[in-house]
């Protein structure tokens, strides 16, 4: 089968959309499938490149316009058109890319699968309040073009059934949790000389790392051997380190990116928390990974994470204020003990999945 991914962004970006997208292209070409990746990157200084990676085939266009748009040139639609593949996987409906990938849908194949990644709302006052416009006018005529719409776990089902209905029988759950897969000799071993807490993700506002660095800053005051470790990059870097700056806790941060798999695991295994403070997530790879190499873990008791807490998978915060926040986090350093707490999402493969997807679609049903 000739698969064809399209995402926003370049693999390098490292988001939970690109790491799904990338881990999915390696998995389907491991099964003999054949995929290429079509992509927007804002850094490439021609207007199209090709490269390969591990067999899956790169195609980088310059979009017309960048983030939080995303929209994408005319080269990308007429090669979208123009390629031969069995099925077109899209993903994320929080810019603008979709929409245009709906109207080219007499591609040859005609099979368009899409992968929303909703979590209703935009990334700030700005974004939201179009974002929510969007969503009332245009999107819901959008939504209804595509074949299938997988949904990456309950939390965003429940979403896009609510918001729009008229898709409801074209909804189908495969729960990103069962692409997580951690090597069973990768367990939590929490460091004590310093313990560690533990941030992982890209550095944007909605992620409320902020309330991190003012909750670390009053964990100081109670915990003498403690250091913050925050791996991830983003627009918010710089004003994040100014923050640590001003609340003198810069010497007790590590700042790390672009870490490879087995590097980000040892930092789970290492870490004695996890925290996740995000209010915009339809899924969260880092929770689910944390969980899987058994490191405790605190999140913002709303959205997609609330179903963790509910199960006992997580410590909840109710408020983003940072008492709150570093009062959860002392109750987790006092509960130090190694048990045995890690967690797997079930036997079921992610690929073997969608690609069950896939084959409906077309067709060819197993």
């Amino acid at each position: 089968m000739k698969i064809i991914q399209v995402m926003p962004n370049p693999p390098h970006h490292r988001g939970g959309v690109e790491e799904l997208v990338i881990n999915l292209s390696r998995a389907l070409t491991e099964k003999q499938h054949l995929v290429t990746v079509f992509c927007m990157d804002d850094s490439l200084t021609s207007t199209y490149k090709e490269e390969v990676m591990e067999e899956i085939l790169i195609k980088k266009f310059k979009p017309l316009v960048g983030n939080p748009l995303c929209i994408p040139p005319h080269k990308l639609l007429t090669d979208l058109l123009n390629e031969e593949g069995d099925i077109i996987h899209v993903h994320n409906i929080h810019v603008l890319l979709p929409a245009f990938i709906a109207r080219i849908r007499r591609h040859p194949s005609g099979k368009v699968v899409l992968q929303p990644h909703y979590h209703r709302y935009g990334q700030n006052v700005i974004r939201n309040f179009l974002f929510s416009v969007y969503k009332k006018t245009v999107l819901p005529t959008i939504l209804q073009q595509f074949n299938v719409i997988i949904a990456n776990s309950k939390y965003e089902a429940r979403c896009l059934v609510e918001d729009f209905p008229r898709i409801a029988l074209k909804i189908t759950l495969i729960p990103e949790a069962c692409s997580v897969k951690v090597p069973s000799s990768i367990r939590w071993k929490p460091s004590l000389q310093p313990r560690k807490v533990l941030y992982v993700g890209s550095l944007r506002r909605y992620k409320n790392v902020d309330t991190l660095l003012y909750a670390f800053k009053i964990l100081n005051t109670k915990w003498k051997n403690l250091r913050l470790v925050i791996i991830g990059e983003g627009q918010e870097k710089k004003r994040l380190l100014n923050l640590a700056f001003k609340l003198k806790i810069q010497d007790q941060i590590t700042w790390k990116r672009r870490l490879s798999y087995n590097e980000l695991l040892q930092e789970y295994s290492e870490a004695s928390a996890v925290i996740q403070l995000s209010e915009l997530e339809s899924f969260s790879r880092v929770a689910h990974e944390a969980i899987a190499v058994g490191t405790p873990l605190v999140v913002y008791n709303h959205g997609v994470f609330r179903e963790l807490v509910e199960k006992g998978l997580a410590k909840g915060v109710d408020k983003l204020s940072a008492v709150e926040v570093a009062d959860a986090i002392s109750s987790v350093l006092n509960d130090w003990k190694v048990e045995t707490r890690r967690r797997g999402f079930g036997s079921a493969s992610y690929v073997v999945l969608i690609v069950r997807v896939y084959k409906a679609v077309i067709g060819d049903f197993y």
